[in-house]
């Protein structure tokens, strides 16, 4: 079995931490802090650091990539996920992926509203570096909050750890897969009403 990257794995658990905690005031703190930071960079936002690099252990900076790179990867994250909790939104939804999340909305929205959505997910797709591909998922996030869509955050975190590598077969792999899973969710809903029965579909996936 192919080994999960550690900065994966340190991101998922603490998405798992917020998902399960029953502390809601360290929730709230930590989600507004981690707001904080998104649109920025991890050096302009220090308030994050302890949420971002509690979970890592000593040995895990041994390795300089985690250090100078991987780190990205819960950063990234965290803050879109704190973003997505704002206003208490759902944001985590288990095997329902980013692109299959943003499919969704684009059909909902209609013909003209799609046409809108689908030059920010064009954006997305063509960003020329992992900032941008930062900045444009921020803005697609928020409109997922905006209208109720959560969407798989670990497989997100997976997603992000191999588009910030940089290697460009697997960042092709990755960003087609979410090509794939925007364009397609329209034959699962043909002759169907998007905003209903999709959506008793989505529920029994649970």
């Amino acid at each position: 079995m192919k080994q999960i990257p550690r900065a994966v794995v340190v991101t998922m658990k603490k998405l798992e931490a917020f998902e399960k905690t029953h502390d809601q005031s360290y929730l709230r703190a930590s989600l507004a802090k981690l707001r904080r930071g998104a649109g920025r960079s991890l050096e302009s936002s220090p308030e994050t650091w302890e949420l971002i690099f509690s979970d890592f252990s000593d040995s895990d900076f041994d390795n300089p990539r985690v250090f100078d790179n991987d780190i990205e990867v819960p950063f990234t994250v965290l803050t879109l996920y704190a973003v997505h909790r704002q206003g208490g939104k759902i944001a985590h939804k288990k095997d329902f992926p980013l692109g299959r999340a943003l499919g969704v909305l684009r059909v909902r929205l209609g013909e003209d509203g799609s046409k809108s959505m689908t030059r920010r997910f064009d954006q997305l797709i063509t960003a020329k570096s992992f900032s941008e591909i930062r900045q444009y998922a921020r803005g697609l996030i928020q409109i997922l909050r905006q209208n109720d869509l959560p969407f798989d955050y670990k497989k997100f975190a997976n997603d992000i750890y191999w588009l910030n590598i940089g290697k460009k077969q697997i960042r092709q792999r990755v960003l087609r897969r979410w090509g794939r899973d925007y364009w397609t969710i329209d034959s699962e809903i043909k002759g169907a009403d998007p905003l209903v029965d999709l959506k008793d579909k989505e529920d029994s996936s649970d």
